[in-house]
């Protein structure tokens, strides 16, 4: 196995962990949703990137793009592996409103942040999707990237962990921070935050 198909089969064992648990926490609102998050326009960087070209034919989804409706079908997106990362990263009102706990909603946006964290800086500053020419994926820094991918698989085990009832200790929240900054209003209390969620070991 050489290195692009290494970070090609981490990234997408990742994406679809990452997949798998955002669909179980936010289904009730994506699936009766008619909004218009998920178009055709998103899509089309998954047919015009060759690392998601890449990550899409090794997954070999059931059904072919479509130019008006993207990898859209009845019952959501076909793609296991390769969507463009703002599929993750978009955190709707509705969603946002479901979780006014400050904790609450910094833990989704830092796993709605992983995959793309996980293929930034990948050649040079540009993120893994931003690179336009298949040759240059051999340009990948597999180093660069298993730092990254190790952080963010640290940050995921948190998150489940989380979202499974276990309250935060300071290693954890040193682990999501890394992925995503800390918003301003839980920045100001950080001290009272961390003795909140620090449990005894």
């Amino acid at each position: 196995m050489n290195q692009l198909e290494r970070i090609l089969r981490r990234y997408a064992r990742f994406e679809q962990k990452v997949q798998t648990h955002m669909t179980a926490r936010l289904k009730r609102f994506c699936a009766p949703c008619e909004g218009g998050c998920c178009t055709a326009v998103i899509c089309r960087e998954s047919v015009e990137s060759p690392f998601l070209i890449r990550l899409r034919e090794m997954s070999q989804p059931r059904v072919s793009y479509r130019r008006g409706e993207g990898w859209q079908r009845e019952h959501g997106c076909a793609l296991v592996a390769g969507r463009p990362p703002v599929c993750y990263e978009f955190i709707c009102d509705d969603i946002e409103r479901a979780h006014p706990d400050p904790l609450d909603r910094y833990v989704l946006k830092v796993l709605c942040r992983l995959v793309s964290y996980t293929g930034k800086r990948a050649c040079g500053m540009l993120h893994a999707v931003e690179i336009s020419e298949d040759c240059d994926l051999l340009k990948i820094q597999l180093n660069n990237f298993m730092q990254r991918h190790e952080a963010a698989e640290a940050a995921f085990d948190r998150v489940k962990a989380y979202h499974a009832g276990k309250n935060l200790n300071a290693d954890d929240t040193e682990a999501l921070i890394r992925i995503y900054p800390l918003p301003p209003s839980l920045k100001r209390s950080r001290a009272q935050w961390r003795s909140r969620t620090v449990t005894d070991k």
